[in-house]
C-alpha cells in the first residue's frame, strides 16, 4: 500500500528548500509516488523588477529540481505561481491531491514571529489538510555526544 501516492514541494529557491526538495524526491522515488513542485512568486504592487526577479529565481530553482528528479529516474511536475504563497501552495495540493506536502522551515526567532507574522512553511503546517514533512535542512552546529555512563564506586 502506497502511503502517499503524489507529493507536493513547496519551494522558495533557497539553499534549504533545495536540500528538502532533494529528500522529498529520494521519497518518492523510494516509495514509487509521483512527485509535483510549486514556486510561488508573490507579486510587489510597487516594484515589477523585484516581481521579475522573483519570477527568474522561481524558474531556475524548479530547474534545478527538475534535474535532481531525472537523476532519480522521477518526472517531476513543476507550476510557477503568482499570488499570495501558503494560498497558491494550499489550492496546488488540493488540485492534485496531495497526501503529502514538503517544506523547509525558516527558522526566525520569536520575535519575528510575534511581531511580524509566522513563515509560510509554519502557516501552510496550521492550515493544510494534507500530511506535513518538514525538513530541517539547517546544519547542526554542534553533534551531540552520545550518552556516557557515569560509574559510581
Amino acid at each position: 500500500m502506497i502511503m502517499w501516492q503524489r507529493i507536493l514541494i513547496a519551494t522558495d529557491g533557497t539553499e534549504t528548500a533545495q536540500i528538502a526538495a532533494e529528500q522529498a524526491i529520494a521519497l518518492a522515488a523510494l516509495i514509487q509516488a509521483q512527485v509535483f513542485a510549486v514556486f510561488v512568486a508573490d507579486p510587489v504592487d510597487f516594484d515589477q523588477d523585484l516581481t521579475d526577479q522573483m519570477v527568474l529565481a522561481g524558474t531556475e530553482a524548479l530547474q534545478r529540481l527538475q534535474q535532481v528528479a531525472v537523476a532519480q529516474g522521477l518526472q517531476l511536475q513543476t507550476e510557477l505561481k503568482q499570488g499570495e504563497p501558503v494560498t497558491e501552495i494550499l489550492a496546488m495540493a488540493n488540485a492534485i491531491q496531495a497526501g503529502l506536502i514538503v517544506v523547509a522551515p525558516h527558522h526566525y526567532d520569536f520575535f519575528y514571529h510575534l511581531l511580524i507574522q509566522p513563515s509560510v512553511s509554519d502557516r501552510v503546517i496550521h492550515r493544510a489538510a494534507q500530511s506535513i514533512l518538514i525538513v530541517n535542512a539547517l546544519p547542526q552546529s554542534t553533534p551531540l555526544a552520545p550518552a556516557t555512563s557515569a560509574s559510581h564506586t
